[in-house]
């Protein structure tokens, strides 16, 4: 669902639940044997939101733009044939900018200020017990909080 709840700013939302069941299948390399397999990356319940905000600035031209979103997962499976699962994640995002500086007749620019996973939220998305007896488990982290600035020019 997407509302422009007012000239300068948009909200919207999102649900996903996805159910999955496949059947055990045969396995032809193991003597087609019945094996579980699990949908991987499709969390059972998935949401997001966001919030733009665009206002003019002054008679100049210029705009503000913020704009925030947020996105949750469930836990996943990582591999088809593990009945292993990830852990839940709620990613926020965030970006400030201010547009349309003019650089002259026809060309303007953008600068903006950026952060991914602004609260530096810690999660696995993928994990494995394959190598357990031997290695251990293993799991990979997702990305710690990031920022940046960027400066867009238009011709």
């Amino acid at each position: 669902m997407t509302v422009r709840a007012t000239d300068e700013l948009t909200l919207g939302a999102s649900y996903a639940y996805t159910y999955t069941e496949v059947p055990p299948t045969p396995n032809p390399f193991l003597g087609n044997v019945l094996y579980p397999v699990f949908v991987v990356y499709t969390p059972l319940h998935a949401a997001s939101a966001f919030l733009d905000y665009d206002r003019p600035l002054g008679g100049t031209g210029m705009r503000i733009l913020f704009h925030l979103d947020a996105a949750y997962g469930s836990p996943t499976y990582s591999f088809q044939n593990e009945a292993v699962k990830t852990q839940q994640s709620f990613i926020v995002n965030g970006r400030i900018a201010l547009a349309d500086i003019p650089l002259g007749s026809v060309q303007s620019m953008t600068l903006s200020l950026w952060a991914r996973n602004l609260l530096d939220e810690t999660h696995i998305f993928r994990r494995s017990n394959a190598n357990n007896n031997v290695l251990g488990a293993y799991a990979n982290f997702n990305a710690p909080r990031t920022f940046g600035l960027e400066a867009q020019v238009v011709f």
